[in-house]
């Protein structure tokens, strides 16, 4: 076979399908690679060595473009699917660890933005962009108008947490209602970004909290998965879960529920087996 000629074809068939150029090109470098490795070892084309390989690379994309590959020679071989390994950096947090950090940050400004954070399941980014106007103690909610889907969004909290901000920011006179409630000097996200890392690192140095708690608070998205991950087990509403939180698409939030699932399951299995 003329890979190069193969592979031109495969392409002229990725041109009619409603791919990205980027996406096109991984395909091809995919099924180029996938060639050339049964060409150097002498593996046979066929439906159970092409599954054998898929396995072997554990990685999304090298089935999509396999399947991609097949449906343009019109083969109708069964590749299985891949279970993408979750990463490290995305681990469901206890809230309970969560709580406990944040206590330690108390008398802080960096106790407010993770108190929202925590109370919330708001982005930092959105928190960051928070203004005093946006707090309605009156009604009970905190005001999101700078999110990432674009669209606002009115989330209900704890009294409590609303008595907190307010006795914080009224005796502060030089604040207006237009002024942010964080960082409120930095037009860029970006050094907003950089000044709370820096104040993080000198809660450390202070003996506030360890290091191990700032990295923590670094990974400010902990807190939205762990309040999404708590919210769905405890409702099972997708839907409600969904508005809650700001999610543009249902499948963001699904990919919650999967892991809040399994993280589920496997405590039950745990505490059958007798495993502390």
């Amino acid at each position: 076979m003329d890979l190069n000629a193969e592979l031109q074809n495969f392409r002229n068939y990725l041109d009619q399908e409603q791919l990205t150029e980027t996406t096109k090109c991984l395909y091809i470098q995919i099924i180029k690679q996938m060639f050339e490795e049964f060409y150097k070892e002498n593996i046979e084309f066929n439906e159970e060595n092409v599954r054998k390989w898929v396995v072997k690379k554990a990685a999304y994309n090298y089935r999509a473009a396999v399947v991609k590959y097949l449906k343009f020679k019109k083969l109708t071989w069964d590749i299985p699917r891949i279970r993408q390994r979750p990463k490290k950096s995305k681990r469901n947090v206890e809230r309970e660890r969560l709580k406990k950090i944040i206590e330690k940050l108390k008398g802080t400004h960096l106790y407010y933005i993770y108190k929202i954070l925590y109370e919330t399941g708001a982005r930092i980014s959105e928190v960051l962009e928070l203004r005093l106007e946006d707090l309605l103690f009156d009604e009970g909610y905190i005001d999101f108008r700078k999110t990432k889907t674009g669209y606002p969004r009115l989330v209900k909290v704890k009294r409590s947490l609303l008595e907190e901000l307010k006795s914080l920011y009224l005796y502060k006179l030089g604040y207006l209602t237009k002024d942010k409630l964080f960082y409120r000097r930095t037009k860029n996200r970006k050094i907003a970004y950089v000044m709370l890392y820096q104040d993080i690192d000198r809660m450390v140095k202070k003996g506030i909290i360890t290091k191990e708690d700032a990295a923590f608070l670094k990974k400010t998205h902990s807190f939205r998965r762990a309040l999404i991950n708590e919210a769905l087990l405890k409702t099972h509403n997708i839907l409600g879960v969904k508005k809650f939180v700001g999610h543009k698409r249902l499948s963001s939030t699904e990919q919650y529920l999967h892991e809040a699932t399994e993280e589920k399951e496997k405590e039950e299995i745990e505490k059958a087996l007798g495993i502390e």
